[in-house]
């Protein structure tokens, strides 16, 4: 893994995207909780399913570029947008749209990391966290626990997508792995976002409660990796 110190700033301006990320979620929450409470209104769905449809191939292009962004800026949360493409295009189309923009936005970041170095990465990602990750400095074992992660729903999966650029792992080997493995979470979303436009609010419930149990799992995971890694990393320290 490269070495490059981050650019100085970089942790003032992580801090600055982090509150206008914040900012923007704030407002577009509250507008969007009264919509999605509306939704147990048979007339209220069908309003708001033809008015999304008839956006038509620039809304769906507006969309595409909505999940590149989540993918690179790596403060966006990637459930809602994943959500909000079942509500739009249903789970099948819904999950091939998100997949098709998380492969653009690794795409991107991935390049980025490989021509800018650390110095971009520390702009959106703590630098630290890379040091304590020795997964990262083995390319196999990054695959095997990336796919893993990626997975699993809930996992902080920003930190492997910026990390991938610094290993010597096959660009499209990577791609392949951070896409096809995030399906089953995808997927889940999407199925929530159709359920819920609908009116299948039982499924809706399930759906989060059963991806919910799965995300705290998959947390407890990564911070058992976490935890093992800085051990391991200490221990050789000592030695």
């Amino acid at each position: 893994m490269k070495k490059d110190l981050p650019a100085k700033g970089s942790e003032r301006v992580r801090l600055i995207l982090s509150i206008l990320v914040l900012l923007a979620f704030v407002p577009l929450s509250l507008y969007a909780i009264p919509k999605v409470m509306a939704l147990g209104d048979a007339q209220t769905r069908a309003a708001l399913q033809q008015q999304m449809q008839s956006q038509g191939i620039g809304g769906w292009f507006v969309f595409l570029g909505i999940q590149v962004l989540q993918v690179v800026v790596a403060m966006i949360p990637g459930e809602p947008v994943e959500i909000f493409a079942g509500l739009m295009y249903g789970p099948l189309w819904g999950t091939l749209s998100c997949m098709l923009g998380i492969f653009l936005g690794s795409m991107i970041v991935y390049l980025l990391v490989r021509r800018l170095g650390m110095p971009i990465v520390s702009i959106f990602m703590d630098p630290k966290k890379f040091q304590n990750l020795r997964f990262l400095q083995d390319k196999k074992r990054f695959e095997r626990i990336s796919f893993l992660l990626f997975f699993i729903p809930g996992t902080p999966k920003d930190l492997l997508t910026w990390a991938a650029g610094f290993i010597n792992i096959r660009p499209l080997r990577f791609f392949a792995i951070s896409t096809v493995a995030r399906l089953p979470s995808i997927l889940s979303s999407t199925l929530a976002g159709a359920s819920l436009i609908s009116g299948d609010f039982t499924t809706t419930v399930f759906i989060f409660i059963l991806t919910g149990a799965v995300s705290l799992v998959g947390m407890w995971l990564h911070n058992k990796l976490e935890q093992h890694s800085a051990d391991s990393k200490g221990n050789e320290q000592t030695e």
